[in-house]
């Protein structure tokens, strides 16, 4: 392991200071393996480790030393992450001009900006990195599954007039998929009663078997159904379709959710709704709930940028880098329409991906 970590020098010294605090009795534990702690391209860290002047790289270790021996163990992982984050927003300052660059100490129960460049341009920057639990990545896993039907059917009864009347192809599509059984059940229909219970979960069994088969977008079949009623994710992947682009199993049955929720837009719930992170393509739109949710490490990042200039004095430029996981699904290109629609006038907004 020690020769495999000579080709990483910044990393190593880091590492081995990770273990220590981890382990006081074992200056190796938590020092296993290199992709247990270090993010997904250590080469690319290393670089920017090495490109910190030498008395940036002091004070970063100090700061490093300090935050991960102050943190919970079961935080540390995640905190030795954030720090490994901390040291791109000195890279970004770097290309942008800057020199002269320091990591500033926090006070003591107060939050302060990362940054500071003290050279004749002054900036000030602030590092948040976006990232998720592993239970958030849980629930997400499980909440942004397609097939995950929980209170699927939202008017009963109106679903039912449909599929029984089937006046519309569609509706007689999935007429033919159900099972005779439950046929049976949509024909003597009476609301609020056992059977009705009994129905839809029955009928929520077959839409999710209809949803995890072919794919069943046919023109004919949804010619009832304007194009424009169908929401961008529906679009984006009739698109995908169209160009013979990824249209795995995953991408149809998530077509197949997405035609379903639009068709009978007033009696199923929406999969978007329960989505905690949503679909991103490089020609969509930023999701709403994204922008929401970045509002507050904003916020956050500007009370911090205020705190430390009651120490500094002004600067020329107020930045917050933020830090996305890759697992948020963004692209590059959705970086670009991050950034432009997150900036404020006395604020310089950054995005970037990070792999960790």
């Amino acid at each position: 392991m020690n020769r495999c970590l000579d080709a990483f020098p910044k990393l190593k010294q880091l590492l081995e200071l990770f273990a220590r605090i981890e382990d006081t009795d074992d200056v190796h534990a938590g020092y296993t393996e290199l992709a247990c702690v270090v993010p997904s391209d250590p080469k690319w860290h290393e670089g920017n480790l090495a490109r910190l002047h030498p008395r940036a790289w002091d004070g970063f270790v100090e700061k490093f030393h300090r935050q991960l021996s102050t943190q919970r163990a079961s935080d540390r992982r995640r905190q030795f992450w954030e720090l490994l984050n901390e040291s791109r927003g000195y890279v970004w300052l770097a290309d942008h001009g800057y020199s002269e660059i320091e990591f500033i100490p926090g006070a003591r129960k107060k939050k302060r900006a990362d940054l500071i460049a003290k050279s004749t341009r002054r900036a000030i920057l602030e590092v948040k990195t976006i990232n998720r639990s592993d239970d958030d990545r849980k629930r997400e896993k499980k909440r942004n599954d397609p097939t995950f039907l929980v209170d699927y059917i939202t008017n009963l009864s109106a679903l039912v007039k449909k599929l029984t009347e089937r006046t519309d192809p569609l509706s007689s599509f999935i007429w033919e998929h159900l099972p005779e059984p439950t046929q049976e059940l949509l024909a003597r229909f009476i609301p609020e009663t056992s059977d009705a219970m009994q129905l839809e979960s029955r009928l929520t069994e077959s839409l999710k078997r209809i949803i995890e088969g072919p794919c069943i977008y046919e023109p004919m079949r949804f010619s009832g159904i304007g194009r424009e009623k169908f929401q961008d994710l529906t679009r984006h992947l009739l698109e995908e379709c169209r160009r013979g682009g990824p249209m795995g199993s995953p991408n149809v049955v998530s077509l197949n959710r997405c035609l379903l929720d639009d068709a009978y837009e007033e009696d199923l719930c929406k999969w978007w709704k329960s989505q905690t992170v949503e679909f991103f393509g490089p020609d969509m739109p930023i999701p709403v709930k994204l922008l929401k949710r970045l509002e507050g490490p904003i916020e956050t990042a500007q009370r911090q940028i205020e705190e430390t200039l009651k120490h500094t004095g002004p600067v020329d430029r107020r930045i917050v880098l933020l830090i996305i996981n890759r697992d948020f699904g963004c692209s590059n290109v959705t970086m670009k329409q991050l950034e432009a629609n997150l900036q404020k006038p006395d604020l310089e907004v950054v995005c970037e991906i990070g792999d960790f």
